[in-house]
């Protein structure tokens, strides 16, 4: 029975769109995956996010409120060109 289930999934997955169907969920799947190991290893090499991190969670939520408006003002500021 199970020689015959393998020779039907080789059928099916045989068939054109189905194909094509696995072959996109695969990709994506490991692009999920490389974008997941690529954050970690990135956070992982570098110390400039521990230090921010570190930072913020030592602020006080009023320091952190300050923070957060300018931070508002100059990301929605446009840009000069001279």
């Amino acid at each position: 029975m199970s020689i015959a289930y393998a020779t039907r999934v080789l059928d099916i997955i045989s068939e054109k769109k189905l194909r094509d169907t696995m072959l996109g969920v695969a990709k994506q799947t490991g692009a999920l995956v490389g974008s997941v190991i690529g954050a970690v290893v990135g956070y992982q090499m570098s110390e400039d996010y521990d230090n921010i991190i570190t930072v913020l969670r030592g602020m006080s939520d009023e320091d952190k409120a300050r923070l957060g408006t300018k931070v508002k003002i100059l990301t929605l500021t446009p840009a000069k060109l001279e």
